[in-house]
């Protein structure tokens, strides 16, 4: 089956929300509210498959990012629905986030992850939560798997970084 990736539309919002929320129901990732994604929708983008692609298709996948200070780009809310799972659409949607990255000029990339062997096949490679602490400092004090620390107890979350050259 086929896809593209482009970037996420005020249409998108729901199916987007509705995606993420059938995995973080899971455990899997964060859940994301409809506000939430409203107020990032330009960080966001979507794979859509099959059908008619002239205003068509069915959204495959979703990807986000957050930028942190002074030079970093978090990849967020990766989630692709079950029946387009292997085909590549995960991989060209973390691409599809280091390619806008680089182009307002990131060259630090990092995620928390329950699937590390999928960003290994972009280049990213596993660290240790020390280098993200400003990340540990925002936002894992507030995570619902955040009950001894991160990386410990309920958080099974692995931390990953790529660097792009110039």
């Amino acid at each position: 089956m086929s896809y593209y990736v482009r970037p996420a539309t005020l249409k998108d919002v729901e199916k987007m929300r509705r995606l993420i929320s059938f995995y973080a129901a899971k455990g899997l990732m964060l859940p994301r509210d409809r506000g939430f994604l409203h107020k990032a929708l330009a960080n966001y983008s979507v794979a859509v498959g099959g059908g008619n692609f002239i205003g068509g298709g069915k959204l495959a996948g979703t990807c986000g990012f957050r930028l942190w200070q002074p030079d970093w780009i978090e990849v967020v809310s990766l989630a692709v629905k079950p029946e387009f799972q292997r085909q590549g659409i995960a991989t060209a949607l973390i691409q599809s986030v280091i390619n806008k990255g680089v182009a307002l000029g990131f060259k630090y990339f990092f995620t928390l992850t329950l699937v590390p062997e999928l960003f290994e096949k972009s280049g990213f490679k596993k660290i240790n939560f020390k280098k993200i602490a400003f990340k540990v400092r925002s936002d894992c004090q507030l995570c619902p798997k955040n009950d001894a620390g991160p990386g410990k107890g309920s958080c099974n979350e692995i931390p990953l970084e790529l660097t792009v050259k110039p």
